[in-house]
């Protein structure tokens, strides 16, 4: 089970019913593109391309949390 995996249910476990894991294959844990996946790696990774998916996927996450979401 990965990482973010056991962090969301343990929250779920105390109480927190309102979790949503999403996995970005290739992404590190700095959200930039990660295609080594190796922890000693992160000096090489590129800066400031972070994957336009996972913006994408966090901007609408976050307006469906706000109650602001649109379609499309």
């Amino acid at each position: 089970m990965r990482s973010g995996e056991r962090i969301a249910t343990a929250m779920r476990a105390n109480g927190n019913s309102d979790v949503s894991v999403r996995i970005f294959p290739g992404v590190s844990h700095s959200l930039l593109p990660d295609p080594v996946g190796l922890g000693n790696g992160w000096v090489l990774l590129p800066g400031f391309l972070t994957s336009p998916e996972l913006l994408e996927v966090m901007a609408h996450w976050t307006a469906e949390k706000l109650g602001t979401a649109t379609a499309h």
